[in-house]
């Protein structure tokens, strides 16, 4: 391997040009993560019927501790189906 040497000056510079480059990319990679995050699902009518009924019910299943009672969260989904059906 070759025997290279730099002076102080060239060395401070070169460390400063690979700061410049890193927050560069950091930059570039934080308006990509900018642009995903923007894209937004849309709700389609069935789940938004669902989450409704889902509401609904919901409190036939729990405790008054606020807990789900034994089977109840998935007794809560079957009517919360049966309900968004109709």
């Amino acid at each position: 391997m070759p025997n290279v040497s730099m002076s102080v000056e060239e060395y401070l510079e070169l460390l400063e040009a690979a700061r410049q480059t890193r927050s560069a990319v950091k930059d570039v990679v934080k308006t990509t993560r900018k642009a995903a995050k923007t894209v937004k699902k849309t709700k389609r009518k069935v789940n938004t019927a669902y989450s409704k009924a889902f509401a609904k019910v919901k409190g036939q299943y729990m405790k008054k501790s606020g807990g789900w009672k034994k089977g109840g969260f998935a007794k809560a989904v079957k009517a919360a189906h049966r309900m968004a059906r109709k």
